[in-house]
């Protein structure tokens, strides 16, 4: 990749970092779509899973203090079993098909009000892992899932964001070491972009905490939507 293309996503790093720092959403999903204007769909999902738990885990460390181990369990191997799953269906599936799936996904996610379709009777933590972990592996930006589920606990801004980014590290973790173990994927080739755009991420987890209640948050989701939707057409026009 170029040297501007490393600015670009750094920048889009930093800014999607940020704003996650803020609103536990969003930013997996513009990266996704950022990345995918640039590699193909069977080398997006694992590249986005990697620089996404760089940057979750740099979320994770500023939160820390907000961890609540005992409020996940269920969720982290629910979404274990959901990813072994998906991955072997994932790899016999060809490019056209991942890339519009992933568009298509990201148009939904933005605009279905996903609290809406989760009944009382659904709203626990096994079926929160299972959806995660099965949507990880097909379209990577699995945050408005969990952060649909985890809102109903009632959480802190503070303590959302440290929780929903423990649950990315571990689901991230998992989606990488399947497509390495199952696929055969090589991140190697992506090692120095993955490391600089953890950085940028870093910074930007800081800058989103100093800023948490500062921010509208209507705001944000217009521009959000606006955004994603523009990214996620050009995604799915590149499919044809």
């Amino acid at each position: 990749m170029s040297l501007e293309i490393y600015l670009i996503l750094g920048a889009i790093s930093f800014f999607t970092s940020m704003i996650t720092a803020i609103f536990s959403v969003g930013g997996g999903m513009i990266m996704l779509a950022s990345l995918g204007q640039f590699v193909g769909a069977s080398a997006l999902i694992p590249l986005h899973a990697s620089v996404q738990l760089l940057n979750n885990i740099s979320r994770v460390y500023v939160y820390k203090e907000h961890i609540n181990f005992g409020i996940l369990k269920t969720i982290l191997w629910a979404s274990f079993i959901g990813s072994l799953i998906a991955i072997f269906i994932f790899q016999n599936l060809d490019e056209y098909i991942l890339t519009l799936i992933i568009g298509c996904s990201i148009l939904f996610l933005t605009w279905v009000p996903i609290n809406k379709f989760i009944k009382h009777g659904l709203a626990n933590d096994l079926i929160c892992g299972l959806l995660a972990g099965v949507a990880g592996i097909f379209i990577g930006a699995n945050g408005p899932i969990v952060t649909a589920f985890m809102r109903l606990k009632n959480l802190s801004p503070e303590s959302l964001v440290a929780n929903h980014g423990l649950v990315m590290v571990f689901q991230h973790s998992i989606k990488i070491t399947l497509f390495i173990s199952v696929i055969g994927f090589s991140l190697l080739s992506y090692i120095p972009l993955i490391v600089f755009l953890g950085l940028m991420g870093y910074l930007g987890t800081k800058v989103g905490k100093r800023l948490i209640n500062k921010i509208d948050f209507k705001l944000f989701q217009t521009v959000l939507k606006f955004l994603l939707s523009v990214l996620a057409i050009l995604l799915i026009l590149r499919a044809e």
